[in-house]
This record gives structure tokens, sequence and C-alpha cells, in this order.
């Protein structure tokens, strides 16, 4: 049994999946989930790849390198998104980085880790944070949403203004908390946040897996 002091810790990522993960399949959905574990992240070289763009050159560069650069295994996927990827960094050409340190944001007495793979800053002095998905299969709308939701809470306190933003890169899907209220994931957020601090405080604490 693990420490009644310590508040059981997640990733955000982590979190995310056990609440989209129906109420039957939590039990074998924690046994399985074992941690992230790098090599086994097919996308590890790209996300890393956006993630340095976006912080250095900022014209897609680095990204179309990781897919000329891939192995076999890799390279035929890699070169889809980094296509992709090139019509979506318009979106971001009048802005700016912006450096956001993670979060570790208390709910229900569970500790959600939060790191923002990149953020913009527009013009207008608007921040945006973006997290993206390069995995064929799409979120669900609602899930989407409740992450969204969950992000802006964390940041409340250091970007209240910031907008959270979700691209689902192989759909070419955006979805945002622009101009919308989206309070009413919060009784999903609080109740299986205490959910699952309740069962790890139990049984211990579940691996990290990539945000």
């Amino acid at each position: 049994m693990s420490d009644p002091r310590r508040t059981p810790e997640v990733r955000l990522t982590q979190f995310v999946n056990y609440a989209s993960t129906a109420p039957s399949r939590r039990k074998s959905f924690l046994a399985d989930s074992g941690g992230y574990v790098f090599y086994k992240d097919f996308y590890l070289r790209f996300r890393r790849a956006v993630m340095s763009d976006r912080r250095t050159t900022r014209d897609g560069a680095a990204v179309h390198a990781a897919a000329q650069n891939a192995t076999p295994r890799y390279a035929r996927r890699y070169g889809e998104l980094a296509t992709k990827w090139s019509t979506e960094i318009d979106r971001w050409g009048e802005c700016t980085g912006l450096d956001v340190e993670q979060v570790t944001y208390p709910v229900g007495g569970l500790d959600v880790l939060v790191s923002v793979p990149f953020a913009e800053v527009y013009p207008d002095g608007g921040v945006e944070l973006v997290f993206v998905r390069f995995t064929k299969d799409p979120r669900d709308g609602d899930v989407v949403d409740m992450m969204l939701r969950l992000v802006q809470r964390a940041y409340a306190g250091s970007l209240p203004e910031a907008v959270v933003t979700f691209l689902d890169l192989e759909h070419e899907v955006i979805r945002s908390t622009a101009g919308r209220d989206l309070s009413g994931h919060d009784f999903w957020i609080e109740t299986d946040a205490a959910g699952l601090a309740y069962v790890l405080g139990d049984d211990g604490e579940a691996g990290s897996d990539a945000a």
C-alpha cells in the first residue's frame, strides 16, 4: 500500500485515458498501463521534431528532417504527417513562441501533471496553448473538450486568458476553448479524479506516460 500522506500523481494523458475508459474496463486499464515506455512510442521522434521546430526555426524544417531521416519503419507515416504539418503551421505565421512551465494541478485528491507541448503568442498578445495528436485514431470530441477544460483550469492562475487548442493532425481538425464555456465538464473531471485518486491511493501510483 502506498504512503497515505502522498498525493497520487499522474500525467495529463494518463488521466484523460482513464477518464475516457468505460468504468467496467478501468481495472484492466490500470493493470495494463504500466507507464510510458519511450522506446514503444512510435511518434516520439516526430513529436520531438515538432517541439524543436516551434522553439527554433519555426518553419517546419525540423519536422521534414525527422521524416527524411526516419528508418523504413517510420518513414512513410512521418512523411504523411510532415506534409500535413506544413499546411497547419501557417496559422501561427505571425506568432512568436512562448515557453510555458509544467504545472501540477490538484483536483479530487489527485495531482495531474500538465505539460504544454508548445505555446504561441499572437500579435495582439493573445496566448494559445497547443496540444497535437498524431495517431490515426481520433479522440472523441467530448473527451477532447474535457481535456481542454482541465488544461484551462490548470493554467487559470498563470495564463487566465489563454486559449487551449487541440490539433488532430491526421484528420486536420482543431478544437479549442475559444469562445466556449466548457465548465460543464468540471463534474466529470472532479469525479474521475477522485475515483482515480482513491484507486491509486489504495494500490499505489500508476506509471507516467507521455503527455
